[in-house]
């Protein structure tokens, strides 16, 4: 199964594409007013590079916010399309969480005790995301009592 993922909502654009656990390709580009004409044939490339066609991407994870109301527009419609065309299936990312999950807590906190093992946080436990944008704005989110890295 082939997963293709986008994120431009902080002005660079990002795609990667993985096969089952396996990342097959990552790109990343810091084109804050070229993202548009970019991002199409940036795919049609890289998948031609890889040998698959378009019908070969089952799924489509697209950052779907917070962040840039440009770069998020960007790839929403493109993960339209693409679906339209290619009966992919299409799931939103919040930007926020995946920095969250991905953080290795056993690392950072090791005398806390989900550092040993995947279970859920201790009462109370809880970890924020923060990311900026260009307005110098923040957005924050706070997860509670989750699983330790997720």
């Amino acid at each position: 199964m082939n997963t293709l993922i986008m994120n431009a909502a902080e002005g660079r654009i990002q795609i990667a594409l993985a096969q089952e656990e396996t990342l097959l390709c990552a790109q990343e580009w810091s084109a804050p007013s070229k993202g548009t004409e970019l991002l199409t044939p940036v795919l049609a490339d890289m998948l031609g590079r890889l040998g698959l066609r378009p019908a070969s991407v089952d799924r489509i994870a697209c950052v779907a916010g917070p962040g840039s109301f440009t770069g998020l527009r960007l790839v929403l419609t493109t993960a339209a399309a693409f679906r339209r065309a290619t009966g992919a299936s299409v799931a939103p990312l919040n930007v926020l969480q995946a920095l969250a999950a991905s953080l290795p807590f056993a690392a950072l906190f090791p005398d806390r005790p989900c550092a040993s093992a995947p279970s859920p946080t201790p009462a109370g436990g809880w970890c924020m995301g923060r990311t900026s944008s260009s307005r110098r704005e923040a957005s924050l989110s706070r997860r509670a009592n989750q699983p330790c890295g997720s």
